[in-house]
């Protein structure tokens, strides 16, 4: 008995000594936590404020950026195509060009002396002043490259100047009001132009408040807008011609939009603000003879009765116009890759039923799901034969959803 209470007394101080190992240990664990969280707390600070410093100096490099894209019009259009001048072809390389001709007067043969020596430059050779000599500055140049190949400078300033003159009569546009000028690459030829100053009266602006003056002309002139802008400019454009704004247009570099045809001009400066514009959902701006119903007549929760809620539901779609068809959509992110998506079809008009599953993906959300549901649904109607398609496109489709658990359908 006594050995035993011995035993029990050092495993007693054994077992206490190694609990006071592991709170050691703990508190340890729990400083060393707390230094990191310290850390990270640090970091995460600096963090935020570095990425307040980038935002802050991209922003003080786009406002560079249009400050100096100001003074900058681009000009496109057919009007703007290269103007080439017949010219005579440089000779074929085992061939001699003709030797220019001498305009002073040959003097009668003299049959007493030597025949005097004529010298000729070729055509195709430059003349004294050197391989790089042109007609001065803008002008055409010729300029032999290698393996004999030619190319034929075009005076982009002066093209410019011909053709705003000719398109806008009355403008006086100077060669002196334009400091260089050079084509872009891609389609629509265009061209960007510099010129000496931008404000009010300037050359620039006097262009761009008769732009449109240009319509049949065959000739755009745009501002000259920061890749930021532009991606802007492009994403309330395609709004545009989906009928969410009225116009889209561009002032001093900046990109504003109306929403109506007499409302107030707004200026975007961000990508978010485009988003919020033009990713409304359908049932907000729809065209046709489509109907939404987002809302229950009944509003109800997730906590109420299967039965309260299914009630509901019924009271909406027996307020919805008879369709031909109903798909009834179900999904759920458990089980992605198996059956997570599944749909019953009712083809009311062929008095038969539908039942589609499929997959949605290893990597799956119940949103997802419910979008494949009704995708393979709506794949499984377009699938039909000509005439039960025929017959079905003349009528309505119904779509519903749900977010329970998914539906055990009849085979």
């Amino acid at each position: 008995m006594a050995a035993f209470s011995r035993e029990l007394h050092d495993f007693r101080s054994s077992l206490t000594a190694e609990i006071e190992k592991l709170n050691d240990r703990v508190k340890d664990l729990e400083q060393h936590v707390e230094e990191r969280d310290g850390i990270i707390d640090q970091l995460s600070e600096e963090l935020r404020q570095s990425r307040s410093e980038v935002s802050a100096l991209e922003a003080r490099v786009e406002e560079a950026e249009i400050n100096s894209r100001l003074p900058c019009l681009i000009l496109s259009g057919a009007a703007m195509a290269p103007r080439r001048a017949p010219r005579l072809e440089p000779p074929l390389p085992n061939q001699t060009a003709p030797a220019a001709v001498d305009p002073r007067p040959i003097a009668p043969a003299d049959t007493g002396r030597d025949p005097p020596t004529v010298t000729s430059q070729s055509a195709d050779r430059p003349n004294s002043g050197g391989p790089d000599q042109s007609a001065g500055r803008g002008g055409r140049e010729r300029v032999a490259g290698r393996a004999g190949e030619w190319e034929e400078r075009e005076d982009i300033n002066a093209l410019v100047i011909s053709t705003l003159n000719q398109c806008l009569p009355g403008l006086g546009l100077a060669a002196n009001d334009i400091d260089r000028a050079h084509s872009l690459p891609g389609p629509n030829n265009r061209v960007i132009v510099r010129f000496v100053r931008s404000g009010e009266g300037s050359a620039r602006d006097r262009v761009m408040a008769r732009r449109m003056e240009l319509r049949g002309r065959e000739l755009f002139i745009n501002e000259s807008l920061t890749k930021l802008r532009s991606r802007i400019f492009r994403s309330l454009l395609a709004a545009k011609r989906e009928r969410r704004i009225y116009t889209v247009y561009s002032r001093g570099g900046h990109v504003f939009f109306k929403e109506q045809q007499h409302g107030v001009g707004k200026r975007v400066d961000t990508l978010e603000r485009v988003r919020g514009l033009c990713c409304n959902p359908p049932w907000l701006g729809h065209h046709g003879g489509i109907t939404f119903r987002v809302d229950l007549p009944v509003a109800t929760r997730r906590s109420d009765p299967p039965a309260v809620r299914r009630e509901a539901a019924l009271r909406a779609t027996a307020e919805l116009p008879h369709p031909d068809v109903t798909i009834w959509s179900d999904g759920s992110a458990r089980g992605g890759r198996n059956r997570a998506a599944q749909a019953l079809i009712q083809f009311h008009h062929l008095n038969r039923e539908e039942t589609v599953r499929a997959p949605a993906g290893a990597v799956c959300s119940s949103l997802r799901a419910e979008l494949t549901a009704m995708r393979e649904a709506f794949a499984a109607v377009a699938g039909l034969e000509d005439g039960e398609l025929a017959s079905t496109k003349s009528g309505n489709i119904e779509s519903f959803h749900t977010d329970r658990q998914p539906a055990k359908w009849k085979e």
